[in-house]
């Protein structure tokens, strides 16, 4: 098996036949043996019968796994674990591929001799996207949407990192051998949008001098869900950066109030007055800056309740102190 491409699923039975419909439309060519294995994270809704349906009429072969243990990354292990391919291509249930994807993804791993592949995200919008995600030039916001548009070629090194989306990301099995699975204390958990499980495992990759190489040739479409428009959704995610960072077993710094580290209350007052200032002047930056408010409102929030929550138990007996560990949540 040349390639098993790895769809993660829950209750999206819907978006997940249209992503299904792309992928046995593929122009794989003759020559190309791939499968598809679909993980259903869980779902309540009709995905199992969808997979099905699709098994028992087409001629690539697709495989059902049931994966209970809810989060995104145990999904994926499990994808992993029932694939056959010498290449793992993973995509998400709301992604249109490219035509060719599947031989973009072959070419560039043999043109770069790479052993991951990343490409291009377009999106499929629901309606005209609002103003204040795209006006903001540096795009920040449009990747906390999972889209990447860039049209350079990038090989990453250990301190040049490079961008891959798990929309769009392929990695050849022998390198899962050699660093591991995707970490299971990362990533998104049913509503909790956890995430930064693909960045950790480019960097572990990358500490083993693997290459991993960012080609826009490669490229699927992101359909866009309209509740992913809303300023609602990006506080959220922001939130939850700051609560999984919070939840890593990181020293809190010489002094902290309430778990929280003390040098994390300048920084935090420095971008509230930037925001302030960005707000005043009707800047198109003015929404990224206050995202980094909720990513430290995340953090504080996690924190505390980790503190007092010890406290209680009798482990924490001051406000302040010095060199607390934090328990991975």
């Amino acid at each position: 098996m040349d390639i098993s491409v790895v769809i993660c699923t829950y209750n999206r039975a819907a978006s997940l036949c249209r992503t299904l419909t792309s992928l046995i439309q593929q122009d794989a060519g003759p020559d190309l043996v791939w499968e598809i294995v679909v993980v259903d994270n869980n779902s309540n809704d009709s995905t199992a019968a969808t997979v099905a349906e699709f098994a028992s009429s087409t001629p690539v072969p697709i495989t059902y796994v049931w994966e209970k243990q809810q989060g995104l990354s145990f999904a994926r292990n499990a994808g992993i674990d029932k694939s056959r391919g010498r290449i793992l291509a993973f995509t998400d249930d709301d992604v249109t591929p490219a035509s060719d994807w599947l031989r973009r993804i072959v070419a560039s791993m043999k043109q770069y001799n790479a052993d991951g592949v990343g490409g291009k995200i377009l999106p499929k919008w629901p309606c005209t996207p609002p103003a204040w995600l795209t006006a903001d030039k540096s795009d920040v916001l449009l990747q906390r949407l999972a889209l990447l548009d860039s049209d350079t070629v990038c090989v990453a090194k250990p301190n040049i990192p490079v961008k891959i989306f798990g929309a769009n990301m392929a990695y050849k099995r022998d390198m899962f051998q050699q660093i591991g699975n995707f970490d299971i204390t990362l990533g998104r958990v049913a509503a909790r949008l956890y995430s930064h499980e693909e960045k950790n495992l480019i960097e572990r990759a990358l500490s083993l001098h693997k290459v991993i190489v960012y080609d826009p040739q490669v490229l699927v479409w992101h359909h866009i869900a309209a509740e992913r428009l809303r300023k609602s959704y990006f506080r959220r995610l922001s939130m939850a950066d700051g609560e999984k960072r919070a939840a890593r077993n990181e020293p809190s710094g010489k002094w902290h109030f309430c778990g929280v580290p003390i040098r994390m209350f300048p920084h935090a007052l420095r971008d509230f007055w930037r925001w302030i200032w960005s707000v005043l002047r009707l800047s198109a930056r003015s929404f990224r800056r206050e995202t980094k408010l909720w990513f430290y409102f995340g953090f504080v929030k996690f924190r505390m309740q980790d503190y007092f929550g010890r406290k209680r138990t009798g482990s924490r007996s001051a406000f302040f102190g010095s060199n607390i560990k934090f328990r991975r949540k």
